[in-house]
This record gives structure tokens, C-alpha cells and sequence, in this order.
């Protein structure tokens, strides 16, 4: 008796509940995830956390089509091309101008920076393809001569514990850096290490110097040359 009692008084709660409180339900809808795939009944939040783009809600895989967004491509040559995803812009080497861009309203520039010219002159906004024509060192797209200083190469390639000398001690230096992690050729962490002129350093280096102290072999370059090959900056 008492059971049935409560089982009625909770059933006539439940539906003075329901009569006197709005029931809030979840918005849900379509999505879109990358690859184009589409799924159903899933909430905006939802949709999101698997990178996907919500269609709206009430919307569903029937009604929408997935498609990755499209725009302008700046290719390495600064030419461009329209209606491209921005995985194949840059599978192609190339620059996205962002969802929705076009070649009418991009213009896609040849980067410029500041050379120095042999004599140690600096001129500001080349390319590197023009600074290169003319004998210089590019110093890397967006430089200014106002913050670089031309004919500074304080560097000896090779020198990785900077004696001032190229002995067995570099090749010694170098093997402690690259198999056991000890310190980095100085005072540069690239140039002053790199013996053999791969504007990297690792064991070749050590391999380099060995054979040039013991065997006669060719001695590493000088700065102006590693420069020359390598580029700037002479740090990592």
C-alpha cells in the first residue's frame, strides 16, 4: 500500500516537472571531417574536437556535401594559382592565401632582403637571385643593412674547440659533441664545426680533420668561402 502510495506521488512529480520546466535538448547536425567524410548527429562541440567542420543544426550527411576549402596558391616561381586545398598548395612548394582567396586580390612577391656585395657594400631590398648574380652574400629574406655588418667572418671552419688551431683536438671536439653531447662547436655552433663544408656538422667533421692532420687530405675552407656556400646565419 505504502509502495504504491510513493509510486504515485513520484509519477505525479515527474509530470508537474515536465509541465512546469522546459526540457532543453542538444542541438546536433552534420560534419565535416577532414578527408571529406560526413557524419551524423553530433553536436557542435563534438564536431570540433575531431577537427571537423560543423554544417549547422538539423542538418545531415543527405543535404550537405563535404568538400575541403579552396583558394589561391603562391607557387616558388611567384606565379599563382586559384581554386587550390591548401594541402596541395603545399605539397607543391607553394604559399595558401587562404579559405576563399584568389589570384585577383593576392599579388605573390619575390622576397627581398640585404646583400653584401664584394668590397663589403650592403644594399637593401634584393633577391637573392639578384645579390647572387652580382658576386654577394644574400643575408636571408626580410634582412636590412641597418642590422647586419658586411666583412664580419670571424669564423674558422673546422676550429670546433676555438684555439685558433686546426689539430686532432677539433676531431676529438667534435666526436664528444655529435656521439656523447657535449658542447657545441664555438664560438659558431655550425660554421666552426663544420670541416668539410656541408654546412652541417656531424662525424664527417671529425673524419674531415683526421684525415687532413694525418693523411695530407685537403684543409677545410675559409670563412668568406663557407659563407659563401653555406649562407648566413653562422649560428644554428
Amino acid at each position: 500500500m505504502i509502495k504504491n502510495l510513493l509510486l504515485h506521488v513520484a509519477i505525479i512529480g515527474l509530470i508537474f516537472f515536465l509541465a512546469t520546466n522546459e526540457v532543453v535538448a542538444v542541438d546536433t547536425g552534420a560534419c565535416c571531417l577532414p578527408g571529406n567524410s560526413c557524419i551524423d548527429n553530433v553536436t557542435a562541440s563534438e564536431c570540433r574536437s575531431q577537427d571537423g567542420i560543423y554544417q549547422g543544426d538539423g542538418s545531415n550527411c543527405a543535404t550537405v556535401t563535404c568538400e575541403a576549402p579552396t583558394g589561391a596558391c603562391c607557387l616558388p616561381n611567384f606565379t599563382c594559382m586559384d581554386n587550390v586545398t591548401s594541402a596541395y598548395c603545399e605539397s607543391q612548394g607553394g604559399i595558401y592565401q587562404g579559405d576563399g582567396s584568389n589570384c585577383a586580390m593576392v599579388t605573390c612577391t619575390t622576397p627581398t632582403g640585404a646583400c653584401c656585395l664584394p668590397g663589403d657594400a650592403c644594399i637593401d631590398e634584393v633577391t637573392a637571385s639578384w645579390c647572387q648574380s652580382q658576386g654577394g652574400v644574400y643575408q636571408s629574406d626580410g634582412t636590412n643593412c641597418a642590422s647586419i655588418t658586411c666583412g664580419v667572418c670571424d669564423c674558422t671552419p673546422g676550429n670546433s674547440n676555438g684555439d685558433g688551431a686546426i689539430n686532432v683536438g677539433d676531431a676529438v671536439y667534435m666526436i664528444n659533441y655529435v656521439f656523447k653531447s657535449g658542447p657545441a662547436p664555438i664560438p659558431y655552433d655550425i660554421c666552426s664545426g663544420d670541416a668539410n663544408w656541408d654546412c652541417t656538422c656531424n662525424v664527417g667533421d671529425a673524419v674531415f680533420i683526421i684525415n687532413y692532420v694525418f693523411k695530407g687530405g685537403p684543409p677545410p675552407c675559409d670563412c668568406p668561402s663557407w659563407l659563401s656556400s653555406c649562407g648566413p646565419p653562422l649560428r644554428k
